[in-house]
């Protein structure tokens, strides 16, 4: 598939090329200043490319899933210094949903029979959960630096930190409950 790509001007005048994969990323320009990427919506419309508006999900999943690419690139997330780790990371943005299964007939045959083993049936046995809707989970890999990568861990403020790419601000905005989750030793 390829990446589509946009001009970005830096404040030194130098004009960079980014694509479509690092919307809502930092590139650095020869000049060594970091320099925000809007989001892809927002790279687009400055284009003049036709408005598109994509769900942040599909933004993420595409630019990040399954360590596409690092969020933070090669910079540390958390402090901004030059990254030598990356951290697994996962968004738990919604939960499954499940129904628990209660065969009517037989519960209601039992109400006629004898309404005392329906009680101790339905509050005794082990019940099948049907499920009604899938949780959505994904994961990303987060860039870090040695000197953040513990107090990443410890401190489980990545929500806080991944709150400030725009493209992950409007997942929790969208989705308030996410649940952003480090399992300790899933580093690379």
């Amino acid at each position: 598939m390829d990446l589509v790509t946009y001009l970005l001007p830096c404040s030194c005048g130098q004009t960079l090329t980014v694509s479509s994969s690092q919307a809502g990323t930092n590139v650095r320009c020869c000049c060594g200043k970091d320099v925000a990427v809007p989001s892809l919506s927002v790279l687009r419309s400055q284009a003049g490319e036709e408005h598109l508006e994509d769900s942040p999900e599909t933004i993420i999943r595409f630019v990040y899933g399954s360590g596409k690419n690092v969020v933070g690139g090669d910079s540390c997330i958390r402090c901004g210094a030059p990254a030598t780790k990356k951290l697994t990371c996962f968004l738990e943005y919604e939960k499954p949903l499940f129904k628990k299964a209660t065969p009517w007939p037989l519960a209601l045959f039992m109400l006629l029979v004898a309404p005392v083993l329906v009680i101790l049936y339905h509050t005794l046995r082990p019940r099948e959960q049907i499920p009604l809707a899938e949780g959505k989970e994904m994961q990303v890999l987060l860039a870090v630096c040695p000197n953040c990568e513990a107090a990443l861990q410890r401190d489980n403020n990545a929500r806080e930190i991944l709150k400030r790419e725009p493209v992950f601000g409007r997942l929790f905005e969208k989705h308030p409950a996410t649940i952003v989750t480090m399992p300790k030793g899933m580093g690379e």
